[in-house]
């Protein structure tokens, strides 16, 4: 039973590492598209030759895509974050119920072991009782 909550556990903590890293991406991503669009601004305001670069309808339809990009990848980085959120949750549920697993696991072979321990105690004096009352019959005290 340990081993298999063991596994979920891993299993659990897997998953949320991939959310996690899928989240830390997204927000790259983000990152690098803000640095893109910060680019693009600064190519746009410093025309090269003293010709511009690109048209002001090109200009305008840049900067609407990458309005566009970023809205779509701050969805995704809000959903993402939703997902890592619910996968920490049922890795730390997972983490708490192999602790418990494990405790009861212990306080069973801590349990067994006492009685093992009692029993060829028993058993000892069981012997020890045979071998007295042997002794007194070959002493003829019986």
């Amino acid at each position: 039973m340990v081993e298999l909550r063991h596994l979920r556990e891993e299993s659990l903590a897997g998953a949320y590492a991939r959310v996690l890293a899928d989240l830390n991406s997204l927000q790259q991503q983000l990152m690098d598209l803000r640095r893109d669009t910060e680019q693009g601004r600064a190519d746009a305001l410093n025309m090269v030759g003293g010709t511009a670069v690109m048209t002001g309808d090109m200009l305008q339809g840049f900067f609407l895509g990458q309005k566009h990009r970023e809205q779509q990848l701050q969805q995704a980085i809000v959903q993402s974050e939703t997902e890592v959120e619910e996968a920490r949750l049922r890795w730390v549920e997972a983490k708490k119920e192999l602790q418990q697993v494990e405790k009861l696991a212990d306080k069973t072979d801590k349990r067994l072991h006492t009685e093992a321990v009692r029993a060829e105690n028993q058993v000892m004096d069981m012997t020890g009782m045979v071998r007295y009352h042997r002794r007194q019959n070959q002493e003829g005290l019986l």
